[in-house]
């Protein structure tokens, strides 16, 4: 970030502030900035860089059409968020086509925002129409595809098909564990499920110690108060009353 920081300044005095080296700069102290954690911060410049970038370089520059990709990265409104992914998306599959990594991962953007706004139907035929595409660009054992594949399992789960929900979760447990780590959200909300399902498949004393080994893990990265913690602590109180009798 400082050494950023230092070029930029250097550059914005011998090239100009709206030379292109230096517009290459700019997007990467806020794009540092926000992943050091300040993303209002990192919005604010990125904001600014967009509309310098769309004077200089144009709307459909890569580099003009990856400040709009990162603005939504950094956004937190679910709602604004969709909006901005839905007007990026047909302007990367015309520059770029749409088999572009920029162009997929805007799709799985839509889809995850799509998600959060309660619409599990829509979201879950989004998915399952973006997974083969990006298991045939970057492969199946691609962190997007597993990603994808974790939004199928749980879109799938909302509609109350369990029985798919629980061979989809196997599969994809192990694939997550290996290709994006034992904590990544997605590996241990996985694990969630497929305890879950075992409970529900008859083997409840299973499911429950399989909960136990996963409920410090939820704690630790999630936090105490994050929904999936908060499901397991009580999915093992209940199954510890149960498992009693």
């Amino acid at each position: 970030m400082e050494e950023a920081e230092a070029l930029l300044a250097v550059q914005a005095v011998e090239l100009g502030v709206d030379h292109p080296e230096t517009l290459l700069t700019r997007h990467k102290v806020a794009f540092e900035t926000g992943i050091a954690g300040d993303k209002e911060t990192a919005l604010a410049m990125l904001r600014t860089l967009l509309s310098d970038q769309e004077r200089v370089l144009g709307v459909d520059h890569p580099e003009t059409l990856k400040t709009r990709y990162n603005t939504i990265a950094f956004n937190d409104d679910a709602r604004n968020s969709l909006a901005l992914g839905q007007a990026l998306l047909p302007d990367l599959e015309r520059v770029l086509g749409a088999d572009h990594p920029w162009t997929l991962e805007t799709r799985y953007n839509i889809v995850v925002d799509t998600s959060l706004s309660g619409d599990s139907g829509a979201t879950l035929v989004m998915a399952q129409q973006l997974l083969p595409d990006v298991e045939r660009v970057l492969g199946t054992s691609h962190r997007l595809a597993l990603r994808t594949r974790f939004v199928i399992v749980g879109n799938t789960g909302a509609t109350g098909d369990f029985g798919v929900v629980s061979s989809m979760a196997v599969e994809l447990l192990s694939n997550a564990a290996r290709v994006l780590g034992p904590d990544d959200p997605v590996t241990l909300v996985t694990r969630f499920w497929v305890a879950m399902e075992q409970g529900r498949q008859g083997d409840r004393r299973g499911a429950l110690a399989q909960l136990k080994k996963l409920q410090p893990d939820l704690e630790r990265v999630l936090g105490p108060d994050n929904p999936t913690t908060v499901d397991a602590r009580s999915a093992i109180e209940m199954a510890s009353r149960t498992t009693k009798r």
